[in-house]
């Protein structure tokens, strides 16, 4: 994660699990992380984060929050932390 400007890293809980999308010839794949509710509480004070997620083919970025656009990933978040506040 990238929050106003500063890198967070979190390592994934286990192994990525693989699954064939039924009728293609793509592949989903999934992990997880545990973050701690003080980086909850940052990510809802924050004017922008990127997400850079780290896979076997490289790097995939993108914006959950910037200029004021949220995107679904960040609801995800925002969800999270007002369910413990």
């Amino acid at each position: 994660f990238v929050v106003d400007g500063q890198n967070f890293t979190f390592d994934v809980l286990g192994p990525t699990n693989y699954r064939r999308l039924q009728n293609s010839n793509m592949t989903d794949s999934s992990n997880k992380i545990a973050v701690p509710f003080s980086f909850l509480t940052q990510l809802g004070k924050a004017q922008s984060i990127a997400l850079q997620l780290q896979t076997n083919q490289g790097i995939i970025s993108g914006d959950l929050l910037n200029s004021g656009k949220q995107a679904p990933g960040y609801l995800v978040f925002k969800r999270a932390l007002d369910q413990y506040q």
